[in-house]
């Protein structure tokens, strides 16, 4: 993305230039706060390299943990740290929780549940078409 910063050329107030600075933007594919807006270069200090390695070390282990399970798990390493913070750092990872499945199947046809009965008005049967 610094690059495509570099393609955009801003004049001096008052100078002519071959193209708009807006339609540089287009044809640059960044927006106007992108270009003008100050870009804040990511320095991690050193804790948070430490719970880098903490939070890698315990996602091999347990690669079901998200980020409020793994606030719990820091925690019970003697590292209080906020959900929001764990988040980020599971970003610069690029690892993310596995969620368990929401669907249940209850189809009368599905093996093991032959005695399920709907005896509640809630309860329904849900049949797959083919």
């Amino acid at each position: 993305m610094s690059v495509r910063r570099a393609w955009i050329e801003r004049g001096a107030p008052g100078q002519s230039q071959p193209l708009p600075v807006s339609r540089q933007w287009a044809l640059a594919g960044v927006v106007r706060s992108w270009v003008y807006g100050p870009r804040r270069e990511e320095v991690l200090d050193e804790l948070d390299l430490e719970l880098l390695g903490r939070i890698d070390a315990e996602y091999t282990r347990r690669p079901f943990y998200g980020s409020r399970r793994m606030v719990l798990a820091l925690s019970e390493q003697g590292h209080t740290v906020n959900r929001k913070r764990v988040q980020g750092l599971m970003r610069v990872l690029g690892l993310v929780g596995m969620a368990p499945a929401l669907c249940v199947n209850l189809s009368p046809d599905t093996a093991g549940v032959g005695s399920l009965t709907a005896n509640k008005p809630t309860l329904e049967w849900h049949t797959h078409e083919e």
